[in-house]
């Protein structure tokens, strides 16, 4: 695969519109914008089987709210937090934790949320403050044809600002038919997922799997949801019922 020639100030240009056209064919800027529950599970898959307990998210995308629940060395966690604050409440096996206990658990619940959403929504983050896009050319592949797109971060920008990342756009649907990344600037080939199964939630489409071409692993989405409305309580009770 050859990618065709573009000057560094037509690639910008050129990155930008395959970055806005991706969001365009995901339902546009304002169906995201009008998007304000996010439920979903993020669930690894390894050799054909699961990797271990999905991790449960619900976010309310308006004020910041969040709630996660995962499991860690045998014990299940839950966070009631705000992503704009960082500050909550966690539990762990039902047990309120306070200290530098609350600390790490609201730090691992942080984290879990920048790691999965960005798994689950990172086509319509391409312009986000403090990224760098390029544009890499076209590549044919099996009779298809992609626009790609790489992506790089300023310093400060998330966890990992030495992460990099590869968007291969398909032209004919806009939407992204994988991605590849190199993680914290190491030296290594980049690892590629393919994203599949593009489905609609609401106003938006978002796909719920990811596969690895080279070795099957996958990360699925099952659960993914965008309710129009939740009970303020799940964000405040660790009991309430999730929707």
């Amino acid at each position: 695969m050859v990618a065709a020639p573009a000057s560094a100030q037509q690639a910008d240009e050129r990155a930008l519109q395959v970055a806005d056209a991706m969001v365009k064919a995901m339902g546009g800027a304002k169906a995201f914008e009008q998007t304000r529950y996010l439920r979903f599970n993020f669930a690894a898959e390894r050799e054909g089987r699961p990797a271990g307990p999905p991790v449960e998210h619900l976010w309310d995308r308006r004020t910041g709210r969040y709630r996660v629940a995962w499991t860690r060395d045998g014990k299940r966690y839950l966070a009631l937090f705000n992503v704009n604050t960082q500050l909550g409440k966690a539990y762990a096996d039902s047990q309120e934790v306070t200290g530098e206990d609350l600390e790490r658990a609201l730090k691992a619940a942080y984290g879990r949320f920048i790691n999965d959403t960005y798994w689950l929504l990172m086509p319509c983050k391409l312009r986000d403050p403090g990224v760098r896009l390029k544009y890499e050319g076209e590549r044919q592949e099996e009779g298809v044809t992609y626009d790609v797109v790489a992506l790089s971060f300023n310093e400060g920008i998330g966890l990992t600002p030495k992460d990099r990342y590869w968007a291969y756009v398909n032209r004919e649907t806009g939407l992204m038919d994988r991605w590849a990344f190199v993680l914290k600037g190491a030296d290594v080939p980049p690892t590629p997922f393919l994203w599949k199964n593009w489905q609609t939630y609401g106003k938006i489409k978002l796909s719920n799997e990811r596969v690895n071409p080279a070795n099957g692993n996958k990360i699925l989405f099952p659960a993914l949801a965008v309710p129009e409305e939740v009970d303020d309580r799940v964000f405040e009770d660790p009991n309430a019922a999730v929707p």
